[in-house]
C-alpha cells in the first residue's frame, strides 16, 4: 500500500459550540375510555439536551501502530467481502456465491453495514431472471457467524447491538418476509411483513404489515421467536416512521402530533401546528428534525430527540434554499446542531445553528456559481460536495457582488473536508465520490478513479487501498 502525501491543509476560524435550549407547551389531554395505554409522566417544563461537544482528540484507526492487525474497514470488491486492517493490509473474509451460466454473471452487493464490531452484508447475483443471494454476519476477525442463502434478493438490512440482524425480502410485494438472526444463528422468519428497524434491546423488530396501494401502510412490532405481530400503541400519521439507534420514532395524530419512541411506546405530546408534518432522518444520538412535508423555509420546525420534548426552531430569516423547495429541509447533526445548505442573493453554503435557529453560521467557506451542497457529517466532521449540476427545481440566479458586501470565498463546485473544532478545511479531489466518514468523524474514505482511498481526518494522510474491480461504486463501511 502506498501512503499518499497529505492534501493541502488550511485553517479556518473554529465555530463555537453553544448549548441550545428552547421551550414549547406540552399538551396533556385528559384520558378517556378507550384511550391508548397511559404513557410515562412527562416533565412539567420541557428541556432540551444541550449541543454536544465534538469528540476530543479524534484519531483514525487506519495507521494505528498499537494494534496493526485490527480490522477498521470492510469493502465489497466484486463477489469478495474484503477486510482492511489498521496497517493497510487486507484479506478476503467472504466470497459470495455467484450464478455463472456460460461464464457470465451480473452481480450486485446491495448493502454493507457495521456496528459494534460486527459486519453484515448482502450480495445478489442475477442471470436470465434467476437470482442467487446470500446474507452474511461476521465479527471483526472475519469469522462468519451466520449466513442465509436464498433464491430471492435481499433488499433490507438492519444491524443492531450485539450483532442482532433483521433482513427483508420482497420489498413492496405480497411476498415480503422478515428474517431475524444473530451470532447464534437464525431466530425466525415472518412472512407478510417488512423490517424497518434493527432488533431492539428487547428483541423486537419494527415492521410494515400492509402493502396495498389503496390503503395506508400498517406498522407493528414483530416477536421473531413466535412470529406474532402486535400493532404500535398509537396510529401513525402520514409521515413514515424513522429508524433510530434502538427502535423507531413516528408521529401520531391521536396525541396532537406526539413524538413516539416505540420500543417502549413512550410518548412526548406537544402541539403540532403543521398540516403535513414529517420526521427527518435521525442522526447519531437520535437527534432529528420535525418539519413540513416539503420543508418550506417559513413552515414550523422542531428539533427532537426521543425522551425530550421537541423545541421549536426559528426561521432562517433572509436565508433560503438553493432550489425551489427545501427537499429534505433542515437536518439534525450528530452533535444536535441544525444543518441546512442555504443561500442569499450572492453567497451560499452549509449553515449550522447551535441555538435552535437564533443564529446561523457557515460550516466552511461561502460559495457562488453552484446549484446545491450535498453533505455528510459525523461527530463534528463535514464533507461538502458543492455542485453546479442543475436540480429538479429552478434556482434564482446569483447576483454580482456589490461594494461593501462580502464576496463569496469560492466560485464553482468543490469537494471539501471541514472540521471546525480543529480548524481543518481541506480540498478533496474533484473526481472523488461515495464519501463515507467513520462514526467519530476521525476517518474518511471515498472512491476515485475506481480506487478506494482512505485517510486520517486530522493529518490528511491517505492510503490507496486498490482497485474496486468494478466500474461502478462498490459499498464499504468503517468499523467502530
Amino acid at each position: 500500500m502506498r501512503l499518499a502525501s497529505s492534501l493541502q491543509t488550511s485553517l479556518i476560524t473554529s465555530l463555537l459550540l453553544l448549548g441550545g435550549c428552547g421551550s414549547v407547551e406540552i399538551a396533556s389531554p385528559e384520558p378517556t375510555a378507550g384511550d391508548p395505554p397511559a404513557h410515562p409522566t412527562q416533565p412539567t417544563q420541557p428541556t432540551q439536551p444541550p449541543i454536544l461537544p465534538p469528540p476530543p482528540g479524534i484519531s483514525c484507526g487506519l495507521g494505528d501502530t498499537k494494534d496493526p492487525s485490527r480490522v477498521v474497514l470492510a469493502w465489497a470488491r466484486g463477489a469478495e467481502l474484503t477486510f482492511i486492517r489498521a496497517d493497510g493490509s487486507s484479506f478476503v473474509a467472504r466470497t459470495f456465491p455467484v450464478l455463472e451460466p456460460d461464464g457470465v454473471s451480473n452481480a450486485l452487493v446491495t448493502q454493507i453495514v457495521a456496528r459494534g464490531g460486527f459486519v453484515a452484508a448482502t450480495y445478489s447475483s442475477y442471470v436470465d431472471g434467476k437470482v442467487l443471494s446470500e446474507a452474511v454476519l461476521l465479527d471483526r476477525s472475519g469469522e462468519v457467524l451466520w449466513s442465509e442463502v436464498r433464491s430471492e434478493a435481499f433488499n433490507g438490512l438492519y444491524l443492531g447491538d450485539g450483532g442482532a440482524l433483521a433482513l427483508g425480502i420482497g420489498l413492496g410485494t405480497s411476498e415480503a418476509s422478515t428474517i431475524v438472526g444473530g451470532p447464534g444463528g437464525k431466530i425466525g422468519e415472518a412472512p407478510g411483513v417488512w423490517p424497518i428497524s434493527a432488533p431492539t434491546p428487547g428483541g423486537r423488530v419494527a415492521v410494515r404489515q400492509d402493502f396495498s396501494v389503496y390503503a395506508p401502510p400498517v406498522f407493528g412490532w414483530l416477536d421473531p421467536a413466535s412470529g406474532a405481530v402486535g400493532p404500535f400503541a398509537y396510529p401513525v400519521n402520514e409521515s413514515y416512521p424513522v429508524t433510530l439507534e434502538d427502535g423507531v420514532a413516528y408521529l401520531t395524530p391521536d396525541q396532537g402530533g406526539a413524538v413516539l419512541v416505540s420500543e417502549g411506546d413512550s410518548v412526548v405530546s406537544f402541539p403540532l401546528k403543521s398540516e403535513y408534518p414529517r420526521l427527518g432522518a435521525a442522526a447519531r444520538h437520535d437527534f432529528l428534525v420535525i418539519q413540513e412535508q416539503w420543508g418550506e423555509p417559513e413552515g414550523p420546525k422542531w428539533r427532537a430527540q426521543p425522551g425530550s420534548p421537541p423545541a421549536q426552531i426559528a426561521s432562517p430569516g433572509q436565508l433560503t434554499t438553493f432550489g425551489g423547495m427545501f427537499y429534505d429541509g433542515l437536518r439534525a447533526g450528530d452533535l444536535g446542531e441544525v444543518l441546512a445548505p442555504m443561500r442569499d442573493e450572492r453567497r451560499g453554503g452549509l449553515y449550522r445553528s447551535v441555538d435552535l435557529g437564533a443564529t446561523w453560521e457557515l460550516v466552511g467557506p461561502s460559495f457562488a456559481g453552484i446549484t446545491d451542497i450535498p453533505f455528510i457529517q459525523h461527530g463534528g466532521t463535514y464533507v461538502l460536495q458543492a455542485t453546479d449540476q442543475p436540480g429538479y427545481f429552478p434556482m434564482d440566479p446569483w447576483e454580482p457582488t456589490v461594494a461593501g458586501a462580502p464576496a463569496p470565498d469560492r466560485i464553482g463546485p468543490a469537494n471539501l473536508l471541514i472540521r471546525p473544532a480543529d480548524g481543518i478545511a481541506r480540498a478533496l479531489p474533484d473526481t472523488a465520490q461515495g464519501f463515507v466518514l467513520s462514526e467519530e468523524g476521525g476517518c474518511l474514505a471515498y472512491q476515485d478513479g475506481g480506487h478506494l482511498i482512505a485517510g486520517d481526518v486530522s493529518t490528511g494522510a491517505t492510503v490507496d487501498l486498490g482497485d474496486g474491480m468494478d466500474t461502478w461504486l462498490t459499498p464499504f463501511t468503517w468499523l467502530p
